[in-house]
């Protein structure tokens, strides 16, 4: 094979004329793919930036939203019943399974300044928070 015939295989356009030529932007479609890529990924960006604003969203809130809960900050109110005991407040607020109901009536009565487990009807005490 000559050399000619060996460029004309390989650069089969070049010894045509320019009519029959092929379109000059040869290189169309890898731009087309180079484009489309770079949407993709313009895209994936974006979907990915609305998933972490919609979570910081719902963090803030859920945070906002557990500061301004009275009970979580002040306590629940309760009034004593007839034949109340802070045993059986403690118990009918907390639950017996969950915590040591021994430490509940303690923060009880800090929280209300009591010195004695005694109650008198009527008063008002402040349950305390407790997770």
């Amino acid at each position: 094979m000559s050399a000619a015939t060996l460029r004309a295989a390989r650069y089969p356009d070049r010894d045509r004329p320019a009519a029959s030529r092929r379109p000059a932007d040869r290189r169309r479609p890898l731009r087309r793919r180079a484009r489309s890529c770079s949407r993709i990924r313009l895209a994936g960006f974006l979907v990915l930036l609305f998933l972490v604003l919609v979570l910081a969203t719902w963090t803030g809130v859920r945070v906002a939203h557990a500061g301004s809960d009275p009970a979580v900050v002040t306590g629940t109110p309760h009034i004593v019943q007839p034949g109340e005991t802070l045993w059986g407040i403690a118990v009918s607020h907390y639950g017996s399974t969950e915590h040591d109901v021994r430490e509940l009536i303690d923060r009880i009565m800090a929280v209300n300044g009591l010195e004695s487990a005694e109650l008198a009807l009527g008063d008002r005490l402040t349950l305390p928070f407790v997770e």
